[in-house]
Formats: structure tokens, C-alpha cells, sequence
């Protein structure tokens, strides 16, 4: 029974490694067009929190931290940001590929007058620590 729960204990953890390793605690990552998303921590379910600074030309609520939360299994990363404010949404969905994230984006956007519009992109995060 020893041995069970021994083998359990550390399937567990090589679980959890495997997270905190795809994405680590506490790193920080940057997009071609200049906004980081700062990871804050990785729960061994996969789940994660953080902040994400837009600096992206042309689009607004720039400067600002927002929180981000996502889920990371094995390579698979997806993280949205609520842009309260200036009534956008964005969702990031994609792969993770050591320092080198590459995820589809989809933004939502309420314009002060018209329709909402949606708007698709595609960014790349680099690991920067």
C-alpha cells in the first residue's frame, strides 16, 4: 500500500512539474506589438492568473494591468482579459513551445456607435523571465 501511494505521490507531482515547467510561476511574456502578460502563479490543475498590459497600437485601455486567467494542459495555452473600460473582451488560445508562445486572438469590441465588431489577430509571446 506503501508503495501505491508512493507511486501516486509522485505521478502527482511529475502532473504538477509538468505545468509549472510548460509555464512557470512568476514569468513574464511579450507580444510582437509590445504588451506582456505576467503569469503570477500555475496551479497544478493547469490553471493560471495573472496581468496583461495592452500596448498595442490602435487599440485602446493601453498602459493598464488587466487580469488574465487561462488553463495550460501539456502544450495547449488559452488566457482571456475582461477590458472592462473600453468594453472589449480578448481571448488568446494556442500553443506553448518553450519561450515561445504563438496564439490565434480574438477580440470583442463595443464601438461607442454601431454594432459590436469582432476582430481576429494572431500574437506572439516571447518569454522574457
Amino acid at each position: 500500500m506503501k508503495r501505491i501511494l508512493l507511486a501516486l505521490g509522485i505521478l502527482i507531482g511529475f502532473h504538477s512539474l509538468a505545468f509549472s515547467q510548460a509555464l512557470p510561476s512568476s514569468s513574464l511574456w511579450k507580444n510582437q506589438r509590445g504588451s506582456t502578460l505576467e503569469v503570477f502563479f500555475v496551479e497544478p490543475s493547469g490553471s493560471f492568473q495573472g496581468q496583461f498590459i495592452n500596448r498595442a497600437a490602435g487599440f485602446t485601455c493601453q498602459g493598464t494591468p488587466f487580469p488574465a486567467v487561462g488553463t495550460i494542459k501539456n502544450t495547449s495555452i488559452a488566457f482571456s482579459v475582461s477590458f472592462v473600460p473600453c468594453a472589449s473582451y480578448a481571448t488568446w488560445y494556442g500553443l506553448l513551445n518553450g519561450n515561445i508562445m504563438k496564439t490565434p486572438l480574438i477580440i470583442l469590441f463595443v464601438p461607442p456607435k454601431g454594432p459590436p465588431l469582432k476582430v481576429h489577430e494572431t500574437d506572439v509571446f516571447t518569454r522574457v523571465r
